[in-house]
């Protein structure tokens, strides 16, 4: 895939053209953080949005905001917390 534009255009064509795809790991991801945490989905965005958003750099927060934009273009209901969480968390995982 290529992708070319400013950070928040870049990022509506990676959430645009990988809706489906954000959708079905936000779901896996929202089941087994869950299950495994005994948290609610709020816990991980209200995470997303307290801690991590203050270190994101402004053009990372575009980019995270245009793939939250070009997934709800395309028709998955999701916002910028759900992108930074399911970011965060999916880092996570590939470390361990």
């Amino acid at each position: 895939m290529h992708l070319q534009g400013t950070p928040l255009e870049i990022g509506f064509q990676h959430g645009y053209l990988l809706a489906a795809e954000i959708e079905d790991a936000l779901k896996v991801t929202i089941f087994e953080q869950t299950r495994d945490n005994k948290k609610d989905w709020q816990f991980f965005r209200d995470a997303a949005q307290n801690m991590m958003w203050p270190h994101i750099e402004q053009e990372y927060r575009e980019e995270l905001q245009g793939i939250a934009d070009g997934a709800n273009a395309h028709g998955v209901k999701l916002d910028v917390w759900d992108v930074v969480a399911l970011k965060r968390i999916s880092r996570m995982v590939l470390l361990r």
